[in-house]
């Protein structure tokens, strides 16, 4: 008979092999774990980005928007009513180089429309 020198690898094996009813089963746990901490750091990835995009809008004194549309945007953000209205992306320079403008941002508000 061939002696073997036990370290805790060959131990760690064998005792898998011979179980491997409960090795599966933990594996399946460890699989459910990792995707939950990879899930769970993903959305705090995204709520932190989010947080940080809404404190760089957080107390704005000016919105800008096209002629003709204030009533449309109020009615947006007063009342969640459903409407729409388009505005250039070049205007958000024009804005930041108003002067006594410190910051500006552009908003883009998605809603659905009505089935």
């Amino acid at each position: 008979m061939k002696k073997r020198v036990l370290n805790t690898g060959l131990l760690s094996l064998e005792n898998l092999k011979a179980k491997p009813v409960r090795t599966v089963c933990l594996m399946v746990v460890a699989a459910i774990l990792a995707f939950a901490l990879f899930g769970g750091s993903i959305l705090a990835l995204n709520l932190r980005q989010g947080l940080a995009a809404m404190t760089k809008r957080f107390g704005a004194d000016l919105m800008v928007v096209p002629a003709g549309a204030s009533e449309k945007a109020q009615s947006i953000l007063l009342r969640g009513a459903i409407s729409y209205f388009y505005f250039d992306a070049a205007i958000v320079e024009r804005v930041a180089r108003t002067e006594g403008i410190a910051c500006a941002s552009p908003q883009f508000f998605l809603i659905a429309l009505r089935q």
